[in-house]
């Protein structure tokens, strides 16, 4: 689908396990959700990839595990919601960076959140190579909003890096019960 306002996937009401085996392009604002009873997501079983203007919400009542989500650039929000259940990403990495921009991470769990790689950065590819490049953009803010503990298992990354032009680094914000 292309063209939409935004496209939802799964009932208001829903209570059951929203699993995605393979990879997925987003073209538009998504919405996956099972916010109700033991209502839980899984997404270790593929890729999740945000393209044209794409943001991504999973909102789940129980644990919310993600294997690989890219989601490149600025102006796009990743937000991830369990309301009485667990976050884990450590199964795949969140990728948010554009050399326009990185985008923004919000995770935020009643219970305990565990990290792999999140990067929001704003890196122009000629920066490490010392060849000629162009200016980028700032980096996104990650939040980390628990109401018990945050365990980072690998880096998270909001920074700007340029050869010629760097943006702003951005705050990573973490909030443990």
């Amino acid at each position: 689908a292309n063209g939409f306002a935004e496209v939802i996937i799964g009932r208001e009401n829903g209570s059951g396990l929203v699993t995605v085996d393979g990879n997925v392009v987003l073209d538009d604002p998504t919405v996956v959700r099972s916010p109700s009873g033991s209502g839980a997501i899984d997404t270790t079983g593929g890729t999740l990839v945000a393209v044209d203007n794409a943001s991504l919400t999973l909102q789940a009542n129980q644990t919310i595990t993600t294997g690989n989500i890219i989601i490149p650039g600025p102006n796009r929000t990743l937000t991830i919601e369990s309301t009485s259940g667990t976050i884990d990403t450590t199964n795949g990495g969140v990728n948010a960076d554009s050399p326009s921009g990185g985008g923004t991470v919000v995770a935020t769990a009643g219970g305990t959140i565990v990290t792999g790689t999140i990067t929001t950065s704003a890196i122009d590819s000629g920066s490490s190579s010392g060849a000629e490049s162009g200016s980028v953009g700032d980096a996104g803010p990650i939040s980390l909003i628990a109401g018990g503990d945050i365990r980072i298992t690998a880096p998270l990354e909001a920074r700007s890096e340029s050869s010629n032009d760097a943006g702003n680094g951005a705050a990573i914000t973490l909030n443990a019960g």
